[in-house]
């Protein structure tokens, strides 16, 4: 007698979600270009060596992990397809480790919901597309947490110093990691065994003391979740405003961090609200709690942390260290509901398992249509259209009418997106960009000056400190026109300059392509037009 193995349900279902994450991840993708954090990271990576790319990486406030993967990946090439891979190949790992997560922790109906969230979340299919290491970082921990659900069946030492590694790998990529393994930590460290508990302790006493280490070598020692010394002004200065002061202020932006946990849609966050408070009242009552800990006491951590002005939490990619543990919540809150329903009453089963069948079908195909049609969550709000700023026929052809414009005598000034864009145009990273408040690169043989500081609301009368270097140029060789240079976010003094200037012989050319959030800009006018801009014109 011939048996045939029945067919594995639950891998077909992965494979359909896999197909439709890369799709709307994938598409239309290699229509924009870098943005301006991206070319910073690109920066950082490009060093010529390995020490040179963590020299550099003290600029940043973000650990060393992703840079020495993306050093290695700019030795094969810099196509924006390749370099995203980073985050793409991460992001589609991501729903199927959820998946097993699911599966071993409570069924497989719980993995495959969990699984379904993650390839729809709009937080994740955005860093699925970009150079920031949320991905990687969630790949690492939620690959370690798996590894935990399986030494509580196996008490393999083995899988257990696998765990704290991942973990130690998830906080090395991004330090916001940190919240919900400690919280994970706390919670499995008590309940355990004493002898587990000691082999445990001892791992989990190295990897929170190896983070402080690095937190404190990386200059985050007194802000260590987030800034570094260099960043401090910038620290207190904008992102000031999104920390909350008062309960209004809390409750507000706790709507938006469960906004951006659990979709792209206000269906999604009525739906994930739902789940995540019947879920966690399910979860409670049992003993199976550890990722509720987790959630919860990761979220109160940085809620008070944003209170303390120490880490700027906020409805954006910012809170995704917690999106593991909400979705698995929410998942077995969804599960739970639903299999409810179908077994409210027996006789009308068949018509409900019919009718979530069809609805998924058409709900899927929803959003996959809503996802790659004119790649609307990439060009509409605010998130996505700081991770997509401008695309890369935009950047050609600015930098083909730059070429054009550019003659001898030349200096061109920017800020640091800009900078940063020119020195990627002509792979002509150094040290020094990435250890000064000022830095001089060049591009076409030509002088650049520009800023390695991000200012939110700069004006022109910013460019003053640029002043001395610019002089001292023209003392060398006598400057004919300054060409005023910037791509990436929208910042809004090269508009006002041109706005002022409309029609007069100041410009000597200009232009611009604008995006809802961001674009390029080239302005060009003489050398002493241009002191003179820079020291009187301020932004009204």
């Amino acid at each position: 007698m011939e048996f045939r193995r029945p067919i594995n349900l639950s891998f077909l279902h992965l494979c359909f979600l896999s197909i439709l994450g890369i799709f709307i991840r994938v598409s239309d993708l290699s229509y924009y270009f870098f943005s301006p954090d991206d070319l910073l990271r690109i920066g950082i990576s490009s060093g010529h060596t390995l020490s040179d790319v963590l020299n550099r990486n003290f600029l940043e406030v973000h650990p060393p992990m992703m840079y020495v993967i993306l050093h290695f990946l700019l030795k094969v090439g810099s196509h924006p397809i390749w370099l995203r891979l980073l985050g793409l190949i991460p992001g589609i790992m991501l729903i199927w480790v959820m998946y097993l997560l699911g599966r071993d922790w409570f069924n497989k109906r719980v993995g495959l919901i969990a699984a379904w969230l993650t390839t729809f979340n709009l937080g994740l299919v955005l860093q699925s597309q970009v150079l920031r290491q949320y991905s990687l970082a969630l790949v690492f921990l939620s690959i370690s947490w798996w590894l935990f659900l399986k030494y509580q069946k196996s008490k393999s030492l083995l899988v257990l110093w696998g765990y704290y590694a991942l973990s130690f790998l998830s906080v090395l990529t991004h330090y916001a990691i940190v919240l919900p393994v400690l919280f994970f930590m706390m919670n499995h460290l008590s309940g355990s065994a004493k002898k587990v508990r000691l082999n445990g302790s001892l791992a989990g006493y190295i990897l929170i003391i190896s983070v402080i280490v690095i937190a404190f070598l990386y200059n985050g020692h007194n802000e260590w979740l987030y800034g570094s010394s260099f960043n401090v002004g910038f620290t207190q200065g904008w992102l000031a405003n999104g920390f909350p002061h008062s309960c209004i202020e809390i409750i507000r932006n706790s709507i938006t961090i469960l906004c951006y946990l659990s979709g792209p849609t206000i269906g999604f966050f009525v739906v994930g609200a739902l789940g995540l408070a019947y879920g966690s009242m399910i979860l409670w009552r049992s003993t199976n709690r550890v990722f509720v800990y987790s959630f919860y006491g990761g979220l109160l951590a940085t809620l008070m942390l944003g209170v303390l002005s120490l880490y700027p939490y906020s409805g954006t990619r910012h809170i995704l260290h917690l999106f593991i543990p909400y979705v698995l919540i929410v998942s077995v809150g969804l599960e739970t509901l639903v299999h409810r329903i179908l077994n409210y009453k027996s006789s009308y089963r068949s018509f409900i398992r019919a009718g979530i069948l069809i609805s998924s079908i058409l709900f899927n195909a929803v959003l996959v249509g809503v996802y790659a049609s004119n790649n609307f969550f990439r060009d509409h709000g605010y998130v996505s259209t700081a991770e997509f700023p401008t695309t890369l026929e935009n950047y050609q052809n600015g930098m083909e009418h730059l070429k054009q414009i550019l003659k001898p005598g030349d200096v061109i000034l920017s800020d640091k997106q800009g900078g940063l864009t020119l020195a990627f145009a002509e792979n002509s990273f150094t040290n020094d960009m990435f250890t000064h408040e000022t830095a001089m690169g060049s591009f076409m043989s030509q002088p650049v000056l520009f800023r390695m500081i991000w200012e939110v609301r700069p004006s022109w009368g910013d460019y003053r400190v640029l002043l001395p270097q610019l002089e001292q140029l023209n003392n060398q060789h006598p400057i004919n026109r300054v060409i005023f240079f910037s791509m990436g976010w929208k910042r809004g003094y090269f508009e006002e300059i041109l706005r002022k200037n409309s029609g007069s012989s100041t410009i000597l050319d200009s232009y611009m392509e604008n995006r809802e959030n961001g674009g390029i800009w080239i302005t060009a006018m003489s050398y002493k037009n241009a002191i003179y801009l820079m020291n009187e014109t301020t932004r009204t």
